[in-house]
């Protein structure tokens, strides 16, 4: 038996699962992976690293919002947090984008995804703009990405950051 009771070929695959963002988004950048999403098929390991960088955009967001509205949201995608209902329909996209501009996160660090279909699972360590430093917490989000475009985005967050 392996790392955590799992046997070598499930250790392995479970960290190969786990994808660093660097690694991950070697050579794909988001606009091309929306429409290569919304194409045919792609390989597994094409498709993992465009989901990533889709993703990857979206963090980038909650931190400097000016690039919020090249992202591929649908319009009727819907954010929430864990144990709220998801608000769907017309002005989805709208409603995200206010949010984002709005956005109190400072920086994304340490950034580890996992990707099964088309959702991808992300947790890392963000920073909000508290006075007089940032105040440091730990994040996760799942995104589901649809056709090239962001349809869900599920944020888990402690009590009391989002």
């Amino acid at each position: 038996m392996g790392i955590w009771g799992l046997g070598a070929a499930a250790a392995v695959a479970l960290i190969a699962a786990v994808v660093p963002a660097e690694a991950a988004t070697q050579a794909a950048d988001p606009a091309s992976c929306t429409r290569a999403l919304a194409g045919p098929a792609l390989s597994a390991d094409a498709h993992k690293r465009c989901m990533v960088a889709i993703g990857n955009a979206y963090l980038d967001a909650e931190a400097d919002p000016t690039s919020a509205r090249a992202l591929p949201i649908a319009e009727d995608a819907a954010r929430h947090v864990l144990g709220r209902p998801a608000s769907r329909g017309p002005g989805g996209r709208a409603a995200i984008l206010a949010a984002l501009d709005q956005s109190t996160v400072a920086s994304i660090k340490n950034r580890v995804w996992s990707v099964e279909g088309d959702v991808a699972y992300v947790i890392y360590d963000a920073a909000l703009r508290t006075n007089p430093a940032p105040t440091p917490y730990h994040l996760g989000e799942r995104i589901t990405i649809a056709k090239g475009q962001i349809m869900d985005i599920l944020v888990l967050a402690p009590s009391g950051v989002q």
